[in-house]
């Protein structure tokens, strides 16, 4: 078999799992799914959790935008605490897809 159509959907695979940033419940899982993966079986331990994790990541994100003519440059803040149960939750949720990736791939 001719080796560019395989390459072919390799990148076009590659393309769509990493065209989007991720940054919510439901990019993850049309992420999950292009590996035939259920979003139960991805987004764990429990869906708010990284929905919440992502929220705030996203709220972050924004408020980092530079405007100095408003006090504390529109910055929420936040307690060390929470934003590393944030971390945490999003670090196990990768994980948990990884995981759950690797194996049905090596199944395959």
């Amino acid at each position: 078999m001719d080796s560019a159509p395989r390459s072919v959907v390799c990148q076009d695979l590659i393309d769509a799992v990493t065209g989007d940033s991720l940054q919510s419940v439901e990019q993850l899982s049309r992420v999950c799914g292009l590996f035939g993966l259920s979003r139960n079986e991805c987004v764990r331990p429990r869906e708010a959790e990284p929905r919440s994790a992502l929220g705030t990541r996203n709220e972050i994100v924004h408020e980092m935008d530079i405007d100095l003519r408003v006090a504390n440059r529109k910055r929420r803040p936040r307690k060390r605490d929470e934003v590393t149960v944030h971390v945490q939750v999003l670090i196990e949720t990768a994980k948990s897809f990884l995981e759950t990736a690797d194996k049905r791939l090596g199944k395959a």
